[in-house]
């Protein structure tokens, strides 16, 4: 059968499509690896030239490794990628592309004894530790009005030298509502407890739509901070009475506060600040 050429060049167009859709299918899984690796160190401003400075000498790493996704498919063993999870502190399955979760969840909502667990292990690990809390940017933190989600979780340091700051983040599951009275409460008073093992908090707004996609696994905790529309807002002047601080906003939730935190037996043991 003879084809007109038109035909015969749509034919071979159709067949090279099929051809191209199959390789990207192939190599989509360590394209998506790739990224996501390189998102990690991006989002604590590492770019891939620098990427090598973070592993120990055994592991061999050269900047070249890091420059494409060609090379760096070919350096990423298991070794590597367990370094990355310990150091960053994410799930294997997200880093693989197999689970939607970045990183393991802590729970202290009525469970305050479990932060308090937490920050004593942390307090061992790291010698600087930040803990951070996000409001929407629209949220005023009026008790009256229904407050949008707040997020909170604690950072960190691991390396510090030169240029490179990296930082292990333990995220807090629990979701927190400013005009909810338990959960407002529950929120100063982890806030407390933060303060008392050094962990002084960072207070950020977000957009609405980046805490939803953190929520759902979408962002890591450095790509939340960097969209952030600013500090603007201090979490610590709603925890202290006015013999406490000259920046009391609510000195009496701030003493309810302190009787919640008396009557779970969470006044004493922590190291001096």
């Amino acid at each position: 059968m003879v084809l007109y050429q038109p035909v015969k060049d749509l034919l071979n167009l159709t067949v090279a499509f099929m051809k191209w859709r199959a390789r990207s299918k192939a190599q989509a899984p360590g394209r998506e690896l790739c990224e996501c690796f390189l998102r990690l160190f991006a989002a604590q401003h590492i770019q891939a030239h620098q990427i090598s400075r973070v592993f120990p000498a055994e592991y061999n790493a050269a900047p070249a490794d890091f420059i494409s996704d060609e090379r760096l498919l070919g350096r990423l063993d298991e070794r590597l990628l367990s370094h990355a999870c310990d150091l960053f502190g994410v799930e294997r399955g997200w880093l693989d592309g197999t689970g939607s979760r970045a990183y393991p969840l802590h729970f202290c909502y009525k469970n305050l004894g479990a932060a308090v667990e937490l920050l004593q292990r942390l307090r061992a690990s790291h010698e600087n530790l930040s803990f951070y809390v996000v409001k929407g940017s629209d949220n005023r933190l009026d008790k009256g009005r229904n407050s949008d989600t707040m997020l909170t979780f604690l950072r960190g340091e691991v390396i510090t030298f030169d240029d490179i700051t990296i930082c292990r983040d333990y995220v807090f599951a629990d979701r927190w509502n400013w005009s909810h009275p338990p959960s407002r409460l529950e929120l100063k008073a982890l806030c407390w407890i933060a303060w008392q093992f050094g962990a002084h908090p960072t207070c950020i707004n977000a957009k609405t739509r980046d805490i939803q996609q953190f929520c759902d696994g979408e962002l890591l905790c450095g790509e939340l901070i960097d969209r952030a529309d600013g500090e603007n807002w201090h979490l610590d002047d709603y925890i202290f009475t006015d013999d406490e601080s000259c920046c009391a906003k609510d000195p009496e939730e701030a003493a309810l506060m302190m009787k919640h935190l008396d009557k779970l037996g969470l006044l004493q043991g922590f190291p001096t600040r």
